[in-house]
């Protein structure tokens, strides 16, 4: 049969593709199971044009590089002529060695428009890597190009992330199932523009509460009045920096949206036990609970089916006690655990004292109570008792609901937790990088965790996939902790002073009381907009990194910006929001590649940019003299909306974007 004939077989459950040749390889022969190969390729040295007498050279122990670059070369002759139609998986075993290949997203053949196909060359190209590699390399039960550990919303946000960039990636949660506490409250505005680019904002919305739960109260009980009160910015209201409003809502409302933004693998309990970092990949091991627990087995270090998933690379987002980090012996710095704290879920009747009033957040002196979802719920956190294993939790709310209340609390869970408060030593470590908690455990005073976890993978994500697409170098990755360990720093320290400042109101009110002083009917909160206003914070974050080109000499900023945001194009800075037209904002055109913005397109339309993906997007005349430009000026803003570098007028030569985009992503374009 002709191999460049179009016509393909029927399919049929098991057919075999034999190699006889690979350029001196010992011969092997490739199953491919669970696919349908339309034709049989039997390479004997004769077929020179596919191969070629004087192509490379490769060998057994030439090593994975060599076998990749051999079936690039195959795969560049069938691409386009034969089509693999398949199951989601193939399996292809070379010798003893095994790999599976996720056929829908291998490559990113299968674009985000659900276009394209694939070939019978990326299979080659992926049997001809597995029959190089080095003998005495372990063998792997899967391969992906980036094992996410942690399935909370910084992994969620992750595969997403990954996936519009067409990265192949595998996702590990050693929980059974998605989240069925409340946890996180507060997605901030920054985070919602993240989500926006992602497409998911209006459904976040419109799962979460309105926006007059943006603000906080403070009372005696919770059927007491208020005696101070401070709205969220950002969350109660619209604001002129942002297309986008944050919003009150709860991990486990949240998490099935994130879930539901990709359709890479996802597998729930599933832990990660050990790792192995090698010279161009990572090696987990990885334990199957569930299916320990389904065989009757105890849940311990052996239970369950144990497979190991090769990775480029491997991305930690699995909580403050990450078993990554330990594994590393990455080092914290910080306080630490700070504090013992309960939720208690439950459902109780509170609509007369609250309905009338809104908050994400009621502070009494008898904890905190928080409204889970709009048609009802509730969550209230304290300190945990001596005595918790033994406590009375229905009787505990009615107590801290107070006796005049009269409200019968139906409590539906209890979880126990640690407030923890730590910056790792170290965000990357060779192949492996970490994220969210795993990263910098925050306390939840001012909602801030999760959001910092969220705008870490936002800025990792697209250099994970520069660096895998060919378009970054290596190095581009040392930016990644470059960038947001400083932001954790701050971060925390800011958090810690949100539960100071909460503390200080409530103990003030407490020693009113108990003094028998005459309590004022409202405290006034100075520091107000300090705890709450924090958009210095979500919006005003500024990078300072070989990923950014400063245009002049002025000193970096002061990386604690405050309060205070004040919008600026200067490089470092995240993209202010501008309307470009009514429904779309300078927001809207970052994400999938590099952005030029200029009021004068065709003057940088000549310039050569390609390997990188970037597109040019008109700036109105109107916002150039806030951008700092001329008309000729240009900004060049990275996928994750920051400023990379600014031209105030026309470039200097003709390869000055090509100059900048080779520093900032630290590559070698040919």
């Amino acid at each position: 049969m002709n191999p460049e004939s179009p016509s393909c077989r029927e399919p049929s459950p098991h057919r075999t593709v034999a190699v006889n040749r690979i350029c001196g390889a010992t011969p092997r022969r490739v199953r491919v199971r669970g696919a349908v190969v339309s034709h049989r390729f039997r390479s004997r040295g004769t077929h020179r044009p596919w191969f070629g007498a004087s192509g490379p050279s490769v060998s057994p122990r030439a090593g994975k590089k060599g076998g990749e670059r051999l079936g690039r070369l195959f795969a560049a002759f069938v691409r386009g002529r034969t089509a693999l139609a398949c199951a989601a998986r193939v399996e292809i075993a070379v010798g003893n060695r095994v790999g599976m290949i996720d056929l829908m997203t291998v490559h990113g053949i299968v674009d985000r428009h659900g276009k394209g196909g694939i070939t019978v060359g990326h299979v080659v190209s992926h049997v001809i890597g597995l029959a190089c590699l080095p003998p005495d390399m372990p063998v792997a039960d899967a391969e992906v190009e980036v094992l996410i550990v942690g399935g909370g919303p910084v992994g969620l946000t992750a595969r997403a992330l990954l996936e519009r960039w067409g990265v192949r990636t595998l996702l590990v949660e050693k929980h059974a199932e998605l989240s069925p506490f409340p946890r996180s409250r507060l997605v901030n505005a920054r985070t919602m523009e993240i989500y926006r680019q992602l497409g998911l904002a209006d459904k976040i919305s419109a799962d979460a509460f309105a926006p007059e739960y943006g603000r906080i109260r403070f009372r005696d009980t919770l059927y007491d009045r208020d005696f101070a009160t401070a709205v969220m910015v950002g969350i109660n209201a619209p604001i002129p920096e942002s297309p986008v409003i944050g919003v009150v809502t709860s991990q486990d409302r949240l998490e099935p949206t994130l879930l539901a933004a990709a359709d890479a693998e996802v597998r729930y309990g599933v832990e990660l036990i050990d790792l192995v970092e090698e010279a161009e990949s990572v090696l987990a091991v990885l334990v199957d609970r569930q299916q320990g627990e389904e065989n009757g087995e105890q849940n311990g270090e052996g239970s369950g089916e144990e497979t190991r998933v090769r990775a480029r690379y491997l991305l930690a987002a699995d909580g403050a006690n990450s078993t990554v980090r330990q594994r590393l012996g990455i080092d914290t710095t910080g306080p630490g655990a700070i504090a013992d704290a309960t939720t208690v879920v439950f459902d109780a009747d509170l609509n007369r004292w609250c309905a009338d009033q809104p908050a994400g957040v009621y502070f009494t002196a008898h904890g905190s109570f928080l409204p889970l979802y709009p048609e009802g719920g509730w969550a209230w956190i304290v300190p945990t008792p001596e005595d918790a294993a033994s406590a009375d939790w229905p009787a505990l709310v009615s107590r801290a609901l107070g006796s005049s209340a009269d409200v019968r609390a139906e409590v539906l869970r209890v979880q126990h937790w640690v407030v923890n408060a730590f910056v790792a030593e170290r965000l990357r470590h060779g192949r492996i990088l970490l994220a969210g908690d795993a990263a910098h455990a925050i306390p939840p005073a001012g909602g801030l965790g999760m959001n910092a976890g969220v705008a870490d993978v936002h800025n990792l994500c697209w250099k994970l996939a520069g660096v895998l697409r060919g378009w970054a170098g290596p190095g581009l990755l040392e930016t990644y902790e470059t960038e947001r360990q400083p932001v954790a720093h701050r971060t925390l320290r800011q958090a810690v002073t949100n539960a100071q400042l909460m503390f200080q109101a409530q103990n003030r009110r407490h020693d009113q009381l108990q003094t028998g002083e005459a309590a004022p009917a409202q405290i006034e909160l100075p520091w107000s907009d300090q705890y709450f206003a924090q958009l210095g914070l979500v919006l005003g974050v500024i990078y300072h990194s070989d990923a950014v080109l400063t245009d002049d000499s002025t000193p970096p900023e002061s990386s604690d910006t405050g309060t205070d945001y004040i919008p600026t194009a200067k490089p470092g800075h995240r993209m202010p929001h501008l309307w470009l037209t009514r429904d779309r904002s300078t927001l809207d055109t970052f994400g999938e590649g590099f952005t030029l913005l200029t009021a004068d397109p065709a003057h940088w339309e000549q310039h050569s940019t390609a390997p990188w993906p970037l597109h040019i997007e008109t700036l109105p005349d109107e916002h150039t003299d806030l951008c700092g430009l001329s008309r000729h000026g240009a900004l060049l803003i990275r996928p994750d909306g920051h400023i990379g570098a600014r031209w105030p007028d026309r470039p200097p030569s003709d390869s000055t974007l090509r100059n900048a985009l080779t520093t900032i992503t630290r590559s070698t374009p040919t």
